[in-house]
């Protein structure tokens, strides 16, 4: 799953409407001067809320607030997730190739979120947050301080947070301090806030901001950042420029504002009419999921397009395979039955006349009678029986002359045999090759499957005779045909809207920032036609800001109470990685320990070498001193946030390496040393050729190999 673009609209860090394009590698958003972007929090809300009661704290102002995501899936669809932050509706959009638009999926938030996750590959809740979001407030030295006891008797020591709710002030405490934690728990003492004084107390200098590089020292600043960081910004960004260079740019400034509210105005336009569009879409609902449902049997008719070079009498003679079949096979058995008998008749013993007793007894009846009438006179009347002696031995001689002729015949009976079954075989051959070769050409056995193929292309041929009749009565409509010629030009509208917009580039410049540099260059202009001197910034060694560049909040009246022991994150993370990995999380970790201990050996300059998880999951980090093990409580509040950084980073690597998706930075490592500094910004850099990378921090030093740069108010 990778993110393609982002859409922010009236929420906090963009009250302007902003379009963020979101490529491979490295993409950095840098804060305007309306403040930092909560971009982990409006993703979960786009992606993860089920609810659509709207979170205020994400309004910036009366406007609309909206958000939109364009996404692609590991397959290549393409969806879009647009979110209204105030009245919490969603609806989720597929990006139809064949249509050439964007088509709806749903509108129920809790179906949107169960799609996401099911078909787009976006991760669990948890996942995100846990693993592929990374945010200052994640530090285990973020956790909120314990508010310090008022002294007894005191005259109004403030011994709530300076903020409001603890929540509140638990986005606002600073960090212990990963480069100068021993300026933060050293001697430098807070003093709270005196009411009615108006005014707060100091912190020392030598506090952990300047050394970390924070906010009391100078600002870093982007190669044509146009917030206004400083005071009489007009001045000191234009003080080398002369009067008529300072009204060109002036000049230049008020087109591109006239630019950029002009594009404000499209894309409102564009707005009202995509919902336009929504709505014909609604209304023409019907006829589209009619075409749909036409494609689709048409889809399945092609499957069976191997059928339609058939002859059409195919059916019948395939009805009559089985018939034609059944008939052969009777005659054949008919033959064998015949040729049973004739290799009986062959193979049965060969008769000998010499040895047929009729023949002798025949022969010997005729000798006795002739014998007796010669012998006595009175026996005359014996000759006449003679011939019934001499045919029985003539039946006797025909006999075996016929046994003798009908073993001379078996061969030619067995011959015409033959020849019948042939006959029969190639007779059954001719009038079923059709169906035989059909059978052979699509792999069938039986002819019944064919038929089973020819009744489903008929059944889908009726339903889409049915389908297509029903869209042509929805199509001969009258508030169709309305519909359709509103909804063409509007396509038309929308894509000559869409195309100034992309051919704008996208989001330039926040308007009310230039209007801010508009009247800052004016009233220089003014001052240096009037021969004043421009008004000198305020020193460096001001009182620190509530909210530092880094997202950090400082206040010197919060105190610097003790903090609770942090919860071991080992229990958590190997739990999703289990689910990541479907899996043992030990198994996990293990394979991925040398990688896990590189990183720790990076960001701790050697002082930790490896980390392993008990079976219960608790962390025990190995020590370079003595090879000794310590577990997570036992650290300091400067080693748990640079093993936590080393954690999360080595364990994103090893989720990124399973599936590419996008990893979300809101900078975390605005407190490091310079040295630390960039040995992350080469581990950032390594996940972004691993994944898309989405970062948002004011540090020049991200700009180095980003792919992209986006200001987001």
């Amino acid at each position: 799953m990778r993110i393609t673009e982002v859409v922010l609209q009236g929420v906090p860090g963009s009250p302007e409407l902003a379009r963020l394009s979101v490529g491979s590698g490295l993409t950095v958003l840098v804060p305007g001067p309306s403040g930092r972007l909560p971009l982990l929090e409006l993703l979960r809300f786009a992606l993860y809320e089920e609810s659509t009661e709207p979170p205020a704290h994400l309004q910036a102002g009366e406007g609309p607030a909206r958000i939109g995501l364009t996404l692609q899936d590991g397959r290549g669809t393409i969806y879009r997730v647009l979110r209204d932050v105030k009245r919490g509706a969603v609806q989720l959009l597929k990006w139809d190739p064949d249509a050439q638009k964007f088509g709806l999926v749903s509108q129920r938030a809790a179906e949107v979120c169960q799609y996401l996750r099911a078909q787009c590959g976006v991760p669990a809740e948890d996942v995100f947050l846990g693993l592929l979001g990374l945010s200052p407030q994640a530090l285990p030295s973020r956790l909120p301080r314990v508010a310090p006891e008022p002294p007894a008797g005191g005259i109004g020591l403030r011994a709530t947070p300076p903020y409001g709710t603890p929540a509140a002030a638990a986005r606002m405490t600073p960090p212990h301090g990963l480069a100068a934690a021993g300026a933060m728990h050293g001697g430098g003492v807070h003093a709270g806030g005196i009411h009615g004084a108006g005014m707060h107390a100091a912190m020392p200098s030598a506090g952990p901001t300047a050394a970390m590089g924070g906010a009391g020292a100078a600002p870093r600043r982007f190669q044509g950042y146009t917030g206004d960081l400083d005071t009489a910004a007009g001045d000191s960004e234009y003080a080398g420029l002369s009067l008529a260079e300072k009204k060109a740019k002036l000049a230049e400034l008020e087109t591109l504002l006239r630019s950029i509210e002009s594009l404000d105005e499209i894309q409102f336009t564009l707005d009202g009419l995509q919902n336009e569009a929504f709505e014909l879409d609604e209304k023409m609902k019907a006829v589209a999921s009619l075409e749909q449902e036409l494609k689709r049997l048409d889809s399945e008719l092609a499957r069976f397009g191997d059928l339609e070079a058939l002859p059409r009498d195919f059916a019948a003679k395939a009805k009559e395979y089985e018939f034609l079949k059944e008939k052969l096979g009777q005659t054949l058995e008919r033959i064998d039955a015949e040729r049973e008998k004739l290799a009986a008749v062959r193979e049965g013993p060969v008769p000998e006349l010499h040895r047929d007793p009729f023949l002798w007894g025949g022969l010997a009846a005729a000798l006795l009678l002739s014998a007796g009438a010669l012998a006595l006179e009175g026996m005359r009347w014996l000759l006449f029986l003679n011939p019934l002696a001499l045919a029985a031995a003539v039946v006797a001689v025909f006999r075996w002359a016929g046994e003798v002729e009908a073993r001379e015949q078996v061969q030619e009976k067995e011959k015409l045999l033959d020849e019948r079954a042939r006959k029969a075989q190639r007779t059954f051959d001719l009038e079923t090759a059709i169906v035989r070769k059909v059978m052979s050409d699509l792999g069938l056995e039986t002819p019944r499957e064919v038929l089973r193929r020819f009744d489903e292309r008929q059944q889908i041929a009726n339903r889409r005779a049915t389908v297509s009749e029903r869209l042509q009565r929805e199509m001969q409509g009258e508030d169709y045909q309305e519909a359709k010629g509103r909804r063409e030009a509007l396509a038309q509208r929308i894509a000559e809207l869409e195309a100034k917009l992309a051919g704008s580039g996208g989001y330039a410049a926040n308007p009310g920032d230039l209007r801010r540099q508009i009247a800052d260059l004016r009233e220089a202009i003014e001052r240096e036609q009037r021969g004043e001197a421009p008004p000198k910034a305020p020193p460096g060694d001001a009182p620190l800001a509530p909210q530092t560049p880094h997202g950090a909040s400082v206040h010197p009246a919060e105190g610097n109470g003790p903090r609770p022991a942090p919860p071991d994150p080992g229990p958590k993370l190997l739990g999703l990685l289990a689910d990541v990995f479907h899996t043992d999380g030990h198994a996990v970790v293990q394979g991925f320990a040398e990688r896990l201990g590189q990183y720790l050996s990076a960001l701790t300059n050697r002082a930790w070498l490896g980390a392993q998880f008990d079976g219960k999951g608790a962390l025990e980090l190995r020590s370079a001193v003595g090879g000794r093990t310590c577990s997570w409580q036992e650290l300091s509040d400067v080693d748990r946030d640079l093993v936590f950084l080393a954690l999360r980073l080595a364990l994103a690597e090893a989720v990124l390496r399973k599936a590419p998706m996008p990893l979300f930075v809101e900078d975390p490592f605005g407190e490091l040393d310079a040295a630390r500094q960039g040995l992350v910004l080469k581990m950032v850099h390594y996940l972004a050729g691993l994944s898309q990378v989405i970062l948002q921090s004011s540090d020049p030093m991200w700009l180095q190999g980003a792919a992209a740069v986006h200001q987001t108010g």
